[in-house]
């Protein structure tokens, strides 16, 4: 070690213990020749005397938690963290146990814990087949079933209907057919009069349902659109269909002459002697059930 390094090592040490001493030196004089005042005044307070102020066992309420029970069945009553054995399917095949598909669940305050496929609580081992909760259909019988459950309006559901057959508790057939009925959605369709329209359909409505025969059912004819489950348009023309009154034919004397066509009638039955029939005819013409002409003119024959 070079002289100069000493030097430097032994200023180093020199305040080291210098500092030392002096920090020494200040806790004895606090220590031996000052008097410390400590402040016991928080003893008083109402908070701490709350928390140091604690009663025997004897004398302390407790809140009691009531926890809620789970319901296994309509007669059977779970307690608060009691476990029950439920299963994911309520029937197996002939070759299958139920055990492999049982999983325990826990009642907790009034609801059941676990996977809630687990919903089951009974299985049976079958040869028939589980269609659904309510339906079995016997080995080897067959049944009807759709691929779908609703259908948008205006499509038939008869398009998606399946046959699939029972065969050792095993259903056999295409799987998509899962559903025993099949209904047609009808929201947002139209419905007025006894008419449905689905969504963006249109249609003619008239704003009357009868009209004269001199009159046409297109001078009160108006398209309509159905969106969204609302009708636009005009609501005066609320009718779906719209008749042009029939004329009405003639009857006179037993003769019929049909709306703006004549016929032949006469005044007398009998022709005057050195008179024909012809003297004593007319021809009259019906409209809409009235012929014009003389009234006399009404036998529809005449004899000479």
């Amino acid at each position: 070690m070079t002289p100069k390094t000493k030097k430097i090592v032994t200023y180093i040490l020199t305040f080291f213990f210098g500092v030392l001493f002096i920090i020494l030196s200040f806790f004895i004089y606090r220590l031996f020749f000052v008097k410390i005042d400590y402040d016991f005044s928080f003893l008083k307070d109402s908070e701490f005397s709350k928390l140091m102020d604690r009663e025997s066992d004897e004398n302390k309420e407790y809140i009691e938690i009531e926890y809620l029970n789970c319901f296994f069945s309509e007669d059977i009553e779970v307690g608060h963290q009691e476990r029950i054995e439920f299963f994911s399917r309520a029937s197996v095949g002939p070759y299958e146990s139920c055990s492999d598909f049982s999983k325990m669940r826990m009642c907790n305050d009034g609801e059941w814990t676990g996977d809630s496929k687990f919903k089951y609580k009974t299985c049976e081992r079958m040869i028939d087949c589980r269609v659904d909760d309510e339906t079995i259909l016997k080995n080897g019988e067959s049944i009807e079933l759709y691929s779908r459950d609703k259908v948008d309006y205006g499509i038939d559901c008869e398009r998606f209907k399946g046959v699939r057959t029972c065969k050792e508790s095993f259903l056999i057939g295409n799987s998509d057919f899962k559903y025993k009925e099949c209904s047609i959605d009808m929201s947002g369709v139209c419905n007025i009069n006894g008419i449905a329209l689905g969504d963006s359909q249109t249609r003619a409505f008239f704003s009357k349902e009868v009209v004269e025969y001199t009159d046409s059912c297109k001078n009160y004819m108006e398209i309509r659109v159905c969106s969204l489950g609302k009708l636009y348009g005009n609501e005066e023309y609320s009718y779906s269909t719209c008749t042009e009154k029939i004329p009405n034919k003639c009857i006179l004397d037993g003769k019929e002459i049909y709306h703006d066509n004549s016929g032949i009638f006469y005044s007398k039955v009998k022709a005057e002697s050195g008179h024909s029939c012809q003297f004593f005819a007319i021809d009259r013409k019906c409209t809409d059930g009235a012929l014009d002409g003389l009234e006399e003119y009404k036998y529809s024959s005449c004899s000479e």
